[in-house]
């Protein structure tokens, strides 16, 4: 697969019209991309859902046609459900899962739709937390495990990021390649998850170089 994750939000998009959708398709197409990674697909079903009196347009809906008839696969993202800390490993999946099948069950027919995006970027967790690990592989594996079921076909895909700032610059917990490697080892062996689209990094630091980004590519190979 081969995309860009697309930020589509109403008040940029609302208005678009069908052929400016199709413009911009065709742009990535171009690209040589044949992915539709959609972020900020739950607030764009709120609307398309909220009031069936008074429809309003269904981006959505353009977006999925578009896909099917160009040849796309389309990933959308699942909604957040809560977070570590503040919503039960329960709660948020009974959320989630309950959304998935809502969303499938009104665009689940287009044979564009390819699967979901856990949208949870989580700061690397480090190695001596053991509830928050557990609480996220629960998640994981239980919506996972309820998106296979909903659509058999479709792949379930997370997009997770590392940090270089050893220092520790911004406070957050710095793992070495090896440990963040075994960390995702484990969490994928446990989860079922199908895809890792893995970003370069996630403090957004410009001073590191590629050579220092390489082995945490590396290792999440090792850990697929």
């Amino acid at each position: 697969i081969r995309g860009t994750l697309w930020w589509v939000v109403h008040e940029n998009y609302g208005q678009w019209s069908r052929a400016q959708f199709e413009q911009a398709i065709d742009a990535q197409r171009a690209a040589g991309f044949d992915l539709l990674w959609l972020l900020n697909t739950p607030d764009l079903f709120r609307r398309a859902t909220a009031d069936a009196a008074a429809p309003t347009d269904d981006v959505l809906a353009t977006l999925f046609d578009l896909a099917d008839a160009k040849n796309m696969q389309v990933i959308v993202d699942l909604p957040l459900g809560g977070w570590y800390g503040k919503t039960s490993a329960e709660e948020m999946t009974a959320e989630i899962v309950a959304y998935a099948q809502a969303f499938y069950a009104r665009y689940g027919p287009h044979r564009s739709f390819y699967g979901w995006y856990l949208n949870h970027e989580i700061n690397p967790i480090a190695a001596d937390d053991a509830d928050q690990s557990a609480y996220w592989r629960h998640v994981w594996h239980d919506v996972t495990a309820a998106c296979h079921g909903i659509a058999p076909k479709s792949v379930v895909t997370i997009s997770p990021f590392f940090l270089l700032d050893e220092a520790r610059r911004r406070g957050f917990v710095y793992l070495t390649p090896a440990q963040y490697g075994a960390w995702w080892e484990q969490t994928l062996t446990e989860t079922h998850i199908d895809i890792v689209m893995l970003q370069d990094s996630g403090e957004h630091l410009s001073f590191f170089t590629l050579d220092q980004r390489a082995p945490f590519f590396e290792a999440m190979r090792d850990a697929c």
